[in-house]
C-alpha cells in the first residue's frame, strides 16, 4: 500500500480537508460528472451541485449529567430519515464534528471550542428510538461544571 499522493492528487486542492457551510465542492461536482457520463447517464449540474450543499445544524439541546454531558439533536423536516447510517462523528478532547449526510444535502454540527475538555476516545453518537441524535460526551473531569457546550470567545 502506497502513501496518499499529496494534493496534486486531487488536481485543484485537497477535497479531504474541511468544507465551509454552503460551500460547493467543484472536485466533488466534477467527479460526479464523470462517473455518469461513464455509467451512460446524464447528470444535470443543478442536481450536483444540490447534492454538494453543506448546511450547518444550530439548534441543539444539552445536559450535563455528572460524568457525562448530553447533547440532542432533533431528526426532523429535512433530517426526518436520518438513520445511523447517515451519521459520522468525530471527537477530539475540545471539538467535535457531526456530518449528517440525506440524499440532499450534507448537514454539520461543529463545535470548535467546547467548555470543557473530554474523552474523545469514549464519545459516541447514536439515533435513539424517539427521531433523536444523541451525542454522549465523556468528560474528562467529572467534577466540571458545563453552563454551555460551547467555550466563550
Amino acid at each position: 500500500m502506497a502513501s496518499h499522493p499529496g494534493p496534486t492528487h486531487h488536481g485543484t486542492g485537497h477535497s479531504h480537508g474541511p468544507v465551509c457551510v454552503g460551500q460547493i465542492v467543484p472536485e466533488f461536482v466534477a467527479h460526479l460528472q464523470r462517473r455518469e457520463s461513464r455509467l451512460g447517464g446524464a447528470l444535470n449540474v443543478s442536481e450536483a451541485v444540490r447534492e454538494m450543499k453543506v448546511k450547518s445544524i444550530d439548534k441543539f439541546t444539552f445536559l450535563d449529567d455528572s460524568a457525562t454531558v448530553k447533547v440532542y439533536i432533533e431528526l426532523d423536516g429535512p433530517l426526518q430519515n436520518v438513520s445511523s447510517n447517515d451519521v459520522e462523528a468525530e471527537f477530539s478532547e475540545r471539538s467535535l464534528l457531526v456530518t449528517l449526510t440525506t440524499p440532499d444535502c450534507i448537514f454539520k454540527f461543529h463545535v470548535d471550542r467546547l467548555t470543557h475538555s473530554v474523552d474523545p476516545l469514549r464519545c459516541k453518537a447514536t439515533v435513539t428510538k424517539s427521531r433523536k441524535l444523541l451525542l454522549k460526551l465523556f468528560k474528562q473531569n467529572h467534577m466540571s461544571n458545563w453552563t454551555r457546550l460551547r467555550a466563550a470567545a
